[in-house]
């Protein structure tokens, strides 16, 4: 049987105006593997999450997901293979932890009992089974950014994009935040790739592969 990279880049030109953001770059994510990706603020490391996600569009060459061009999928189907999180947490205000939680896996589809049981799980997992019925603002930046962890990966996602995760955390909370996502990386087995510009991130995990963007080019640290 074939077997496959879980995503890559071929030749992926982008860009915005006249701006080159990225030119003909290529790269290869195995499956379970773990990834940060760096650069200076408007280098170009957003765009190869938007670019991933079906976001944004790439001038020329091809993106691909587990061997087959990643425009050929729904984004439908993509959405619950790949889960997001973001800097800015995006929960709803007016919900619940629990509420937003849940409202990711129902946009898809899926059994309302199999959710509640994988959500109840993975709050314990996290430290928040007792703030089940707490709504955002009554929670820390931390427990905020782990509802969003935790809402990210609900539906099992092959992959998991985070976006400057640590980036509106003080470094306590962004430490432990990226300790959570590591640890749950290994135990879901799952392949990551966070966006990050943080100095002290990078040195609490030297064990995961880097990729910088700068100029045009997007490179693995040799």
């Amino acid at each position: 049987m074939a077997t496959f990279n879980m995503l890559e880049f071929r030749n992926i030109t982008k860009n915005f105006g006249e701006s080159v953001i990225l030119h003909e770059v290529n790269a290869i994510f195995h499956k379970g593997s773990f990834h940060f990706i760096c650069g200076e603020s408007g280098s170009g490391k957003s765009t190869i999450l938007k670019l991933i996600n079906q976001e944004i569009a790439a001038e020329k060459g091809d993106i691909l997901w587990q061997g087959q061009p990643l425009k050929s999928y729904e984004k439908f189907k993509l959405r619950r293979q790949i889960g997001v999180v973001f800097q800015s947490f995006e929960l709803i205000h007016h919900m619940t932890v629990l509420e937003n939680i849940l409202l990711a896996g129902r946009a898809l589809g899926k059994n309302r009992q199999a959710l509640l049981q994988r959500a109840m799980k993975l709050l314990t997992r996290v430290g928040l089974n007792g703030k089940i019925e707490a709504y955002p603002e009554q929670l820390s930046g931390g427990q905020m950014q782990r509802v969003a962890i935790v809402r990210a990966i609900l539906n099992k996602p092959l992959l998991l994009l985070a976006d400057e995760p640590t980036g509106n955390l003080d470094r306590k909370a962004a430490s432990d935040v990226m300790n959570l996502l590591y640890e749950l990386h290994r135990e879901e087995q799952m392949t990551m790739i966070v966006v990050t510009h943080s100095e002290e991130v990078l040195a609490q995990f030297t064990q995961a592969q880097r990729w910088y963007v700068k100029e045009g080019d997007f490179y693995e640290q040799e």
